[in-house]
């Protein structure tokens, strides 16, 4: 299996990029949305260990 990483600033087509891999066929995990995902679970963990602010 292939694993490709797609990195670069924003605007700078990243998007784009993955969107055509996918329509090619290719499985696509979006990071960013799992680190959001975990980030919202554990959000009160973080909280309670450094603090609200």
């Amino acid at each position: 299996m292939t694993v490709v990483g797609i990195t670069g600033k924003a605007g700078s087509g990243k998007s784009l990029l993955a969107n055509a891999f996918e329509d090619k066929g290719a499985a696509r995990i979006c990071l960013d949305e799992v680190g959001h995902s975990v980030l919202h679970e554990i959000k009160d963990q973080l909280t309670k260990a450094f603090g609200s602010s």
